[in-house]
């Protein structure tokens, strides 16, 4: 990119001007907007819970009256990520609300703010507003981001989405350099990058180098004001680079991340995080997503090299969006593709290549001829409303399993379950070790969090472990032989006992009793797929045995569910039993009747009395 000559980077006399009014054109931009940012608000009202999950779940060293919040606790890597900034502002709603779904409603409301923010600065740049500026709500707001959407750590993927996209627009405000302001604050964005750790850092080369060539030229610039943005962005150059240098003090990458350095790999994984442009739709058409993806970048690329001398900085910024994009792509290409085939596909990136997309999206309204460049703006638009139905199921599906987890931690609390019974029955829903799922509960409770807090706030806790865990059982059972540790729960509006199969329940019998009653099912997670496609049980078999002595076993009742198949086996089924005379014992024993992995045949007893 050549250098312009002095004239070329005095500042313009104005930008395009606005048409006065309030045209139509802009209104359907804004009513799109407000419909998606209720679309996500509801998401988040109807899906999120107070309760963490996983990455959520390391902020709890930080709360409560013992909460540690050292320079450790703030610089200490996430992974290969350094997150302060992140941290910083998710501590800081906790502090103010006690509730872990602040973190969701942050990234609502900062995508809903830079969709609106880019509504109205394509307007301002093209002189006028389009249609197609629906764009915006479209990419950044839709239930495709539903991964992001039902954890507040995901702050770390919106903030730098945010930051560059603002970056961006500082740089385009105006034709040759920015303002002095503009130029301070593009320092800001791009110092504030890195401390989102890998997803800001790989995003700084291409826009430091802008700020470098764009700061250097600005110096040789006769005009003061010129001088001044010139100086700013290179203070910002200087400050970013130190900060940077501090990173890496002590850094190191996890040994358990292995990093390829195989190009064709590495480039296959680029363009499926590119493509993301479109959503998680993109893994279902893994050719046309990254065509439509690439020729809309490269569209875009081609009229901003055409631009005149007087728009090459400007054109400059874009294309350092862009690249911007590109450059973490590829990072995620070397940190992640021995993942997979379809690393570059992870839900949790569904917004972080937005930058790309946005940036494009402006070129066009800078550079391209104003018919075409509407039909491509269009034709974009139209695309991210298409998908809307798949992003609409991926994120009820993902977002029902979450609630579910999160219901079934909660009521096994609530039912006073020991902790061991908790943590064998949950941890793989809330975090990726059963002893570190343990540790954080209990900081969880020690620091009065749900779930173990009434109501969302820091308040009173849960009675945990509960004295009586079996008094759904009349008399109460002598022997429970399990494979895994069941709990109490509250099930279908019953308290129940679940357990997993093969198990047995030993019931004494007293000297007059006749009867017997109970209830029992299948747990609805096991089979209504709330565990994710595939993952369901195959049945159940619950079995009433007599034992009198030494007499072999007598079986009195035998009912085998199996709810995927047959609805009439889903819900509370009733038992009642006339009982041999004599003294003996009940046995209920609740059996896997496939010989397959049992992992989710779970089921429960109710209600279960013998009289």
């Amino acid at each position: 990119m050549s250098s312009p000559t002095p004239t070329d980077i005095r500042p313009p006399a104005e930008s395009p001007s606005v048409p006065p009014g309030f045209p139509w054109s802009l209104a359907v931009p804004l009513a799109v907007w407000l419909g998606m940012t209720l679309w996500a608000a509801i998401f988040v009202a109807t899906y999120t819970s107070p309760i963490p999950f996983m990455d959520d779940l390391e902020l709890v060293t930080g709360l409560g009256p013992e909460g540690r919040t050292d320079l450790d606790f703030w610089w200490a890597p996430a992974n290969e990520h350094r997150i302060l900034l992140p941290r910083a502002i998710y501590m800081g709603l906790l502090a103010l609300t006690h509730d872990f779904r602040s973190g969701m409603w942050f990234q609502v409301v900062a995508q809903s703010l830079l969709a609106l923010s880019l509504i109205l600065f394509a307007r301002r740049v093209r002189g006028r507003s389009s249609l197609a500026d629906a764009f915006f709500p479209l990419l950044l707001l839709h239930w495709g981001n539903a991964t992001n959407f039902l954890l507040g750590m995901q702050i770390t993927i919106a903030v730098p989405t945010v930051l560059t996209s603002a970056f961006v627009m500082l740089g385009t405000l105006r034709p040759g350099l920015p303002s002095p302001r503009a130029a301070a604050w593009m320092g800001v964005c791009t110092f504030l990058l890195p401390l989102n750790g890998g997803f800001g850092l790989t995003q700084l080369p291409p826009l430091l180098l802008w700020m470098l060539v764009a700061g250097c030229v600005a110096l040789r610039s006769p005009d003061p004001s010129s001088r001044r943005s010139g100086r700013n962005l290179l203070a910002g150059v200087a400050a970013c680079v130190a900060l940077v240098i501090v990173y890496f003090i002590g850094f190191h990458f996890p040994e358990q991340h292995a990093r390829s350095f195989d190009a064709p790999s590495i480039v296959r994984t680029a363009i499926q995080f590119l493509s993301l442009n479109l959503g998680p739709i993109a893994e279902r058409f893994r050719l046309l997503a990254p065509l439509a993806t690439a020729g809309f970048g490269l569209l875009a690329l081609w009229w901003a090299f055409r631009a005149g001398p007087r728009e090459r900085l400007r054109a400059g910024v874009v294309l350092a969006g862009i690249a911007a994009a590109v450059t973490i792509a590829l990072s995620v290409g070397v940190a992640r593709t021995e993942s997979g085939y379809s690393a570059g596909l992870a839900p949790r990136y569904v917004i972080l290549p937005a930058p790309y997309a946005i940036s494009a999206y402006l070129a066009l309204c800078l550079f391209g001829p104003r018919a075409l460049a509407e039909l491509i703006q269009t034709l974009a638009t139209l695309a991210l409303a298409l998908a809307l139905p798949h992003d609409a199921a991926h994120g009820k599906r993902l977002g029902e399993q979450h609630l579910g987890s999160a219901l079934a931690l909660q009521d096994a609390v609530s039912a006073g379950a020991p902790i061991d019974a908790i943590v064998v029955q949950n941890w793989r829903a809330f975090y990726p070790s059963p002893e570190g799922f343990r540790t954080r509960l209990e900081w969880l409770y020690q620091a009065g969090y749900p779930p173990f807090a009434s109501g969302t706030g820091a308040g009173g806790r849960s009675a945990w472990p509960g004295d009586d865990r079996h008094f759904m059982f009349t008399p109460r059972p002598r022997h429970i032989r399990e494979p895994v540790p069941g709990l109490p729960r509250r099930v279908l509006q019953e308290n129940a006992y679940q357990l997993r199969a093969d198990s047995e329940v030993w019931l004494p019998k007293a000297g007059d009793a006749q009867k017997l009653q109970a209830r029992f099912g299948v747990l609805p997670n096991a089979w209504n797929g709330a565990l994710g496609a595939g993952r369901t049980t195959d049945g159940l078999a619950f079995v009433v045995e007599w034992i009198e002595g030494e007499a072999p076993p007598r079986e009195l009742a035998r009912r085998v569910l199996d709810p995927v198949r047959s609805e009439a086996d889903r819900g509370v089924q009733s038992l009642e039993l006339e009982l041999p005379a004599g003294p003996g014992e009940l046995v209920l024993r609740t059996l896997n009747v496939s010989g397959a992995n049992q992992d989710l045949d779970w089921g429960f007893w109710a209600r279960v009395e013998v009289r």
